[in-house]
């Protein structure tokens, strides 16, 4: 085992351009601050014209990072501050070790922990200097939507793999008489002379999940006990997908950041799941 749980055995480029290609740093912008005593209206304000939902607070005295966040800034009347104006300090929220990160931190750390915080402070030294921020609109930077690409190309293969050993030769039959019919079309639009494409690589990530919803063992195998959880996964992985292949962004194509971000985790997990059974598979189907 290596330190970081996986076996010594070579890992797939494209898992790996996930787990540990694209880090923290990769996807930082330049702080924008707040200032510790400024007004809280003034802050938001100023946010706000921005168009951003929260900043990290500048002149924190040596503590940990602290974030002020717009959206939850409201008037309190605690102890001194009802005698004066209320102040960023007095709304801030610390920032614990678990929501800070270091540049080097790998995506997969990143997509935990925005799950938790709207606004993650890159940090160098201790108790941390703030170098970088992350938010849920760096989901759709380049970078990410690359690697999380890479999860779905390395899948589909892997999945007409399983599909051939469920279903046998006659899995054609399961998908729609459209899909059938399409499928043709698209096998004979690729058709090049002296070359033979085969029927699952015509196949798109909608067909295969189509196929993988009706054969129940395979779906149990991959961790779906009913067809209806599983179209609840599957949904928003084809919208997600469609939007990668066009240009378009993850965050938009399944509705807030924190879907984006379970979305593109269990998409993580499928890939570990198919990975695992296809390892125990002792050959390929004839």
């Amino acid at each position: 085992m290596t330190p970081d749980g996986h076996s010594g055995k070579r890992r797939e480029p494209a898992l790996e351009l996930f787990d540990r290609g694209v880090t923290a740093g990769d996807l930082c912008s330049v702080p924008y601050f707040v200032d510790a005593s400024e007004p809280v209206s003034d802050a938001s304000a100023r946010l706000a014209a921005r168009g951003y939902a929260a900043a990290p607070v500048r002149d924190t005295a040596g503590r940990p990072p602290w974030v002020f966040t717009a959206a939850s800034a409201a008037p309190t009347d605690r102890g001194a501050t009802a005698q004066r104006e209320t102040v960023v300090a007095d709304q801030a929220i610390e920032v614990g070790p678990s929501d800070q990160l270091r540049a080097g931190d790998p995506l997969p750390v990143v997509l935990a922990a925005l799950g938790r915080c709207p606004l993650l402070p890159v940090v160098e030294g201790a108790p941390g200097t703030v170098v970088g921020v992350i938010t849920g609109r760096d989901l759709d930077r380049a970078v990410v939507r690359l690697a999380v690409l890479g999860l779905v190309l390395w899948l589909e293969p892997q999945l007409d793999r399983l599909i051939a050993l469920a279903a046998g030769p006659d899995w054609e039959a399961l998908l729609s008489p459209d899909r059938r019919r399409h499928l043709g079309e698209v096998r004979t639009y690729l058709a090049r002379p002296g070359v033979e494409l085969a029927r699952m690589p015509a196949l798109n990530l909608d067909d295969r999940l189509t196929l993988v919803r009706k054969l129940p063992r395979l779906r149990a195998d991959l961790g779906w006990s009913s067809t209806g959880s599983f179209r609840r996964f599957a949904e928003p992985v084809r919208r997600m997908r469609d939007a990668l292949a066009h240009g378009g962004g993850m965050v938009d194509a399944v509705g807030s950041v924190p879907d984006a971000i379970e979305v593109v985790l269990r998409l993580r997990r499928l890939d570990d799941r198919v990975a695992e059974l296809l390892a125990r598979t002792p050959s390929e189907p004839a």
